[in-house]
């Protein structure tokens, strides 16, 4: 399997834990409505087991979200290799909290840093 496969693989196992857990849904609990072991719903939120169109179109009506929404966030840097890992688990991170409202002012919060640090650095105030 290529890097960028596993990557992906990875990218939409995570999408699927934080969802689940976004839902307080047990992996038995998804497993059931999709109609597999829970060992299965491991395996694809590990990132160990690729996910068949129709099973990732089924799952996305179990949890009540669109197929590309397992996609987001999943685009290819510079060097043609899929974005830093660590996104995916502020990803999770972000679904555990419940307010709305504090999650919007952390998502900005992070998009703030992400500005500051594609400014070229003022050497001269040093």
């Amino acid at each position: 399997m290529r890097l960028n496969d596993e990557r992906v693989l990875l990218h939409i196992g995570e999408r699927l834990k934080a969802r689940r857990h976004q839902l307080n849904l047990s992996q038995g609990e998804v497993a059931m409505r999709l109609g597999v072991s829970y060992q299965q719903i491991q395996k694809y939120e590990r990132g160990e087991n690729r996910i068949a169109a129709c099973s990732l179109y089924r799952l996305a009506m179990v949890l009540d979200i669109p197929v590309a929404w397992f996609y987001e966030g999943l685009s290819p840097n510079a060097e043609g290799k899929i974005s830093d890992p660590d996104a995916g688990a502020v990803n999770i991170a972000l679904s555990k909290i419940g307010d709305a409202s504090l999650r919007r002012n952390l998502v900005e919060l992070i998009n703030n840093f992400a500005r500051l640090s594609l400014r070229p650095m003022d050497r001269s105030a040093s």
